[in-house]
């Protein structure tokens, strides 16, 4: 390609440390969506369910059919810093390899909207366990006797999964109007197994990495303790010591604890045995409920300082909870338990083609490239998903990840000047265009295809070759079969025209 000495006419004169996001009316900070926002064209913003210190969660309908689904996004603030954005990128693909079960918030799909990923997931038309604690509206020992089994249950099925959340909290706890419980918030959880390798210490980890234990099926893997809530978590957690599923003991025992107590009266969930202790033999000021002794026996195994004298799973738990319920409230529980999901994690790499038989590349070839093109910094570089870890899924968001990585350093490279790299650009964008649409993200493989296609024209101009044109030809038959599969056969038309 003939060098110019100065920019191709493209995109690319957009400020780029977001280049997506300049036309995003909240890519100035921490500024909410408001009401009636469009996303994508195809589903509108209701409002703000909630927001902390990483990003925000919003109400939105689906404009097809008017599903409501509660989406999660990092602040705009937190997507550029390469280490936060890859620590969103691991719940997604946490969160969306959950089995379906009624007592954990399922993620439905992901889109990336202007450069920003978004989690879909149910959701729970009521409120959190932490909201119905301060409002005093969760009072009666039956309420917290049910919401706790619940939870079990729910913690069974991640851990049968392979799912450790390491953050089970009130706030994390989701009870809908007809007080169906469910866990929410994936953010910190670990795949045992299944996403990372840690054996080698990453920065900011100086913890040890240890094999995964979990109930009834031992996994490989590993899994760290990089995230929690000082409340809640377990002594071997604050510690940032060797974790396994026994963690959320702990923090489902401090969670329970704190339904009866009506607040939280500690600081940290390592010292919670004492408090236990005081409100078993000196029950606290304006207490909830008094906590009877048989529940203060299950929560103090779960409080046990080693994992190993805690107990088996959270079936047993559940167990003893529901045989706990019907002794003190004299009646059955109401509730039937729902069938754990046979979920095991794939053992195999998955197929990188599309519905329409196209192929992208592995995406280590381009995690190499970027180690070249940046001397191996590795600031900007991604984790890369070990082959046969997890869901097809799973997979392609390891997959877009990386793409979406490399599409941000190469366009700050090519405004920086590199013109010779235009081509590899338009190369890597034309398979994140078809990792897109097989996602079922729609909107934003036609807004890589719109960035494409000028990048085609514009090395054009500088060689007009055969090549060239045909790969501009490429673009515009990708693009309209992929309206073409969605329904868009006037588009398609165009584009093939």
């Amino acid at each position: 390609m003939e060098k110019s000495g100065r920019k191709h006419p493209s995109y690319h004169d957009v400020p780029t440390d977001m280049l997506e996001t300049a036309a995003d009316p909240a890519a100035g900070g921490l500024t909410d969506w408001p009401e009636g926002y469009m996303l994508q064209s195809e589903f509108r913003v209701e409002r703000l369910l909630g927001r902390g210190g990483m990003g925000s969660v919003y109400l939105v309908h689906r404009l097809a059919d008017n599903q409501p689904f509660a989406v999660k996004t990092l602040h705009i603030a937190r997507l550029t810093v390469p280490a936060q954005r890859r620590l969103f990128f691991r719940e997604i693909r946490t969160w969306i390899d959950l089995p379906e079960h009624p007592h954990l918030v399922t993620c439905r799909f992901i889109r990336i909207h202007r450069n920003r990923p978004l989690i879909f997931a149910d959701y729970v038309d009521g409120d959190s366990v932490q909201a119905r604690i301060d409002s005093r509206r969760l009072h009666t020992l039956d309420e917290i006797l049910d919401i706790a089994i619940q939870v079990a249950w729910g913690l069974a099925a991640a851990h049968a999964a392979g799912i450790v959340h390491q953050d089970i909290k009130p706030a994390n706890i989701m009870v809908s109007s007809n007080g169906i419980a469910r866990i929410t918030d994936f953010g910190i959880a670990r795949a045992h197994g299944i996403w990372e390798d840690l054996s080698v210490a990453r920065p900011g980890q100086t913890h040890e990495a240890i094999p995964a234990h979990f109930p009834g099926r031992p996994l490989p893997g590993l899994v760290s303790s990089d995230g929690m809530t000082m409340a809640y978590c377990s002594p071997e957690q604050s510690m940032r010591k060797r974790l396994d599923y026994r963690t959320d003991m702990w923090s489902w025992g401090v969670s329970v604890l704190q339904m009866f107590i009506g607040r939280v009266a500690w600081f940290c969930g390592a010292f919670i045995r004492s408090v236990l202790e005081k409100a078993m033999t000196r029950p606290l000021d304006d207490m909830v409920q008094p906590l009877p002794q048989s529940v203060a026996a299950v929560l103090a195994r779960c409080f046990e300082d080693e994992p190993d004298r805690r107990w088996p799973d959270f079936q047993s738990i559940a167990n003893e909870m529901t045989v706990i319920y019907e002794s003190v409230l004299g009646r059955p529980y109401m509730r039937l338990q729902p069938e754990i999901p046979d979920f095991r994690p794939s053992l195999r790499t998955h197929d990188r083609m599309t519905i329409h038989g196209c192929v992208w590349r592995d995406p280590a070839e381009w995690l190499a490239r970027i180690r070249d093109l940046t001397g191996g910094s590795g600031d900007e570089t991604p984790a890369s998903q070990p082959a046969g870890s997890g869901s097809r899924t799973a997979q392609h968001v390891a997959d877009i990840e990386i793409l979406d990585s490399a599409d941000r350093l190469y366009a700050r490279l090519i405004h920086q000047g590199q013109d010779d790299l235009l081509d590899e650009h338009a190369a890597l964008l034309q398979e994140k265009a078809l990792l897109h649409e097989n996602l079922g993200d729609f909107p934003s493989a036609m807004e890589t295809y719109d960035r494409l296609i000028p990048m085609r024209r514009a090395i054009i101009r500088y060689d007009a070759g055969s090549a060239p044109v045909y790969r501009l030809g490429l673009v515009f038959l990708f693009r309209g079969a992929a309206q073409f599969f969605h329904g868009r056969l006037h588009n398609a038309l165009a584009s093939f025209s």
